[in-house]
């Protein structure tokens, strides 16, 4: 249809039929060219987005390696934390069990008050951490 227009357009402007289809052909080969200059062109910035495509899956890969080895360091802490709270409860229930026995426990009372007082500040520590830690959903794309 291209060819048939093009020679109808331009049979006009030429005495000779076969050069008018000849000039038809030259213009289809030079848009050819020029299509296939930017299919090159788009090939070569798709396989750059792959290329970056795949640095990114391979970055987030040890992001995400990264951020699992963090929560079970968080989940470490915290067991331990939770640990040293179960500790002070038994020593302050040892402790009673040698006050009432008579004993003077006035140094393990300090030392208990002291660890207690340490134990509402690891369970925030580790709070923030969790928190700090715990993935915020990526923005939507832009379309």
């Amino acid at each position: 249809m291209t060819i048939f227009v093009c020679i109808v357009v331009n049979c006009a402007g030429h005495k000779d039929p076969i050069e008018a289809v000849l000039h038809c052909l030259h213009a289809l080969d030079t848009r050819i060219a020029a299509v296939e200059e930017d299919l090159t062109g788009i090939k070569r910035t798709l396989r750059t987005i792959i290329t970056k495509e795949g640095m990114i899956m391979s970055q987030q890969e040890d992001i995400d390696a990264a951020v699992a080895q963090i929560n079970t360091v968080i989940g470490d802490v915290g067991t331990q934390v939770a640990a040293i709270g179960a500790g002070v409860t038994a020593l302050e229930a040892e402790i009673a069990t040698l006050e009432a026995a008579g004993v003077d426990t006035s140094g393990l009372v300090a030392v208990s008050a002291q660890l207690a007082a340490a134990q509402g500040p690891l369970d925030a520590a580790v709070q923030a951490l969790t928190d700090a830690a715990t993935p915020v959903a990526p923005p939507a794309p832009a379309e």
